[in-house]
């Protein structure tokens, strides 16, 4: 393994450039602002702070974006960062004022330097294992508070995360706008520094050099073999990592979730290809889509030794007692929930599927698949699990085991329909109640609210004259369409 040495300021050119990538294997950006901000002020201060691995291989190897912006990399040769993503992804955006992608949000990473901070560390940092939401975080640096004591705190500081109060004060500058110039006289000028003679001079002129040389700090950067395997690169990944910092299952959820939506968009994109190219139907079914996210989420699993403080080797070994829900199983699940929250008919905005309950999903994507031809039972049963339909049979039309359908308009009762059914409070119901008013055969659009601005057409078939003219004063409650010779087919209509 070779050794060197390289400044954080050539380490972001290499991410900025496209030099220094992500494989597959490593976990998603995580931290927090208050992260951030310490890790400067360590480097600030001269403070260890570790070392970097990397991997310089020609193989083609699975890889991921970072979190921030990146160009393409327009050498073969690639290499792989497996360990020190958290910092170097932080400081890249701190340095180059690059938004950030956490958790599926892009966001700021604005932090600010007290011009005026006291010589020695006044304020030491406290170490919470049980960290809270990352919006918690985000906000704990809030200054906007009238508490002396806490803007007393915050003046003891050297750095902050950037907030509106702080912002006004002279003293406080914003550590990215450092780094984008050499000049000091824009923030000597506004912390009401006139000349040479004034005693602050020397002192903020330093200073704005110390945080400027963070760029200068050096790392150690361990580089591996050229000829080690993946599989070996990944057994080194998996050893080191599992001696850092503890992985929690919320930081895990998200990750789970952005790489079983990365896989099914990319399934869904090749559907698409390939209905662009030379054929009509999907490559991929939702079975298939639905295999893949599990898939993706073992994938994430397998990265990590110890996951919330619990090795994984022993839970997957562990006896089983029986009923049990266990903390992988609740992984898995959510993994699988997340695969079916994207597989969105084709035609509805993803924004309103996400508004829609368990039973109309269920509903409306399986009206999806009649129309594709896919009509046995275990469909209908396995999506019924999936989106938490409590009695799915009661949406049922058939349930033969390769004649399964959903109930049509005209087939609803008032069960069906009524308070405690599912789709009760449903757009949908609207359109599934049979209303005799209407012409012989009618197009009805459901009544979507306007964020839901979809249209479904069906057809349905008012009764005969001759069925109703012996009693033409009957009301509609009362009153009892003639059978259809054949079997009302499905409430269908145009696929989406």
């Amino acid at each position: 393994m070779a050794k060197a040495e390289t400044s954080v300021e050539e380490l972001v050119g290499m991410i900025e450039r496209g030099e220094l990538r992500l494989p597959e294997m490593q976990r998603r950006y995580v931290w927090r602002s208050t992260r951030v901000r310490d890790l400067l002020d360590s480097l600030y201060r001269g403070y260890p702070s570790g070392a970097i691995l990397v991997w310089e291989t020609d193989e083609p190897v699975p890889m991921q974006e970072f979190a921030v912006e990146q160009q393409r990399n327009p050498y073969q040769s690639t290499r792989l960062l497996l360990d020190g993503q958290q910092r170097l992804t932080s400081l890249s955006a701190v340095i180059r004022g690059e938004p950030v992608t956490v958790r599926g949000r892009k966001r700021p990473m604005e932090l600010l330097f007290n011009l005026d901070h006291p010589d020695q560390l006044a304020v030491v940092t406290e170490v919470n294992e049980e960290d809270g939401d990352e919006d918690e975080d985000l906000i704990e640096d809030e200054a906007d508070s009238t508490d002396d004591e806490l803007q007393q705190r915050f003046n003891r500081m050297t750095f902050v995360v950037g907030t509106h109060k702080l912002e006004q004060l002279p003293q406080w500058v914003k550590v990215t706008e450092v780094f984008k110039t050499d000049g000091d006289a824009t923030f000597l000028t506004r912390a009401g520094i006139t000349g040479f003679d004034d005693p602050r001079f020397q002192r903020y002129t330093q200073r704005l050099a110390r945080l400027r040389s963070v760029r200068k700090y050096v790392y150690r950067m361990d580089v591996l073999e050229r000829k080690l395997t993946y599989d070996e690169v990944t057994e080194i990944f998996v050893r080191v990592n599992s001696l850092g910092a503890k992985l929690r299952s919320s930081d895990l959820a998200w990750e789970i979730q952005e790489e079983v939506e990365k896989q099914i968009r990319d399934l869904t994109g090749l559907n698409q290809d390939a209905k662009g190219l030379y054929r009509d139907e999907n490559v991929f079914e939702d079975a298939d889509i639905q295999m893949a996210g599990y898939a993706a989420a073992l994938r994430v699993l397998t990265r990590y030794l110890i996951i919330d403080g619990r090795d994984m080797t022993a839970e997957a070994i562990r006896p089983r007692v029986k009923g049990e829900t266990t903390f992988v199983d609740g992984l898995i699940a959510f993994a699988v929930d997340t695969a079916n929250q994207c597989l969105v008919p084709q035609g509805i905005p993803e924004r309103h599927w996400k508004e829609y309950t368990g039973a109309e999903r269920f509903y409306l994507k399986l009206l999806d698949l009649e129309a594709k031809g896919l009509k046995t039972l275990d469909n209908y049963q396995n999506f019924a699990k999936a989106f938490k339909v409590r009695d799915f049979r009661a949406l049922m039309g058939n349930q033969k085991a390769n004649e399964a359908r959903l109930r049509s308009a005209v087939e609803f009762g008032k069960n069906e329909l009524s308070e405690g059914s599912e789709l009760h409070h449903s757009v949908l119901r609207a359109s599934s109640s049979p209303s005799w008013n209407w012409p012989r055969t009618w197009t009805a659009t459901m009544p979507w609210p306007t964020s839901r601005s979809t249209c479904r057409t069906i057809t349905r078939t008012k009764p005969s004259a001759s069925a109703s003219s012996n009693s033409p004063t009957t009301s509609p409650k009362n009153s009892k369409p003639s059978a259809p010779k054949k079997p009302a087919p499905p409430a269908s209509c145009a696929r989406w």
